[in-house]
């Protein structure tokens, strides 16, 4: 009974700190979380923001070395160039932007943007994915110090790689709407 009792807290464990495919089923994406990563399915602070995942090692800082999160909500800014946009004015005061690209993304259009964030003495390097997917709006954040970006890199480029939409019935209706900032 007892060992019964652990290899069910082990497997629930596992599924939080082993490759973890997260789908959201408001939004119907899904994200392949980097094997080691601890996930949380519930973030706090920010309506929006749908799934974070991290290394379970921190930084000097007492903060995870590296970051994915996904944020998404209905567009309410009318197309993604005025989406990313407005964005970037709200934020100009933070964001450094090394290169931003329109393309697209799993087949919709997107604008992929490296940039550092400096918030007081911390800096941040982001990989932000901006994806308009009918009439919503999905943005997908990789991020890490500096010093660390390019060693999570391939980490990052992999979870963008098996990153998925389920189609999105043109009539979905939501719950509630967030605006993203």
């Amino acid at each position: 009974m007892i060992r019964k009792f652990f290899a069910v807290i082990a497997s629930l464990l596992s599924a939080f700190v082993g490759e973890f495919a997260y789908f959201d089923n408001e939004y119907r994406f899904k994200l392949i979380v980097p094997s080691g990563w601890k996930v949380n399915t519930h973030p706090a602070g920010y309506p929006a923001l749908r799934v974070e995942a991290s290394p379970l090692r921190v930084a000097r800082n007492g903060k995870p070395e590296a970051c994915i999160k996904v944020a998404a909500a209905k567009l309410r800014a009318g197309s993604l160039e005025q989406y990313y946009k407005n964005s970037a004015m709200m934020y100009a005061s933070m964001w450094n932007i090394d290169h931003e690209i329109s393309t697209t993304f799993k087949s919709f259009p997107a604008k992929d943007v490296l940039l550092r964030q400096c918030t007081g003495v911390n800096t941040t390097t982001i990989r932000k994915m901006f994806v308009q997917v009918r009439d919503c709006i999905i943005v997908i954040s990789c991020s890490s110090t500096p010093e660390l970006f390019e060693r999570y890199k391939p980490l990052f480029d992999e979870a963008l790689a098996q990153f998925s939409f389920e189609m999105i019935p043109p009539q979905t209706q939501h719950d509630q709407t967030y605006t993203l900032t």
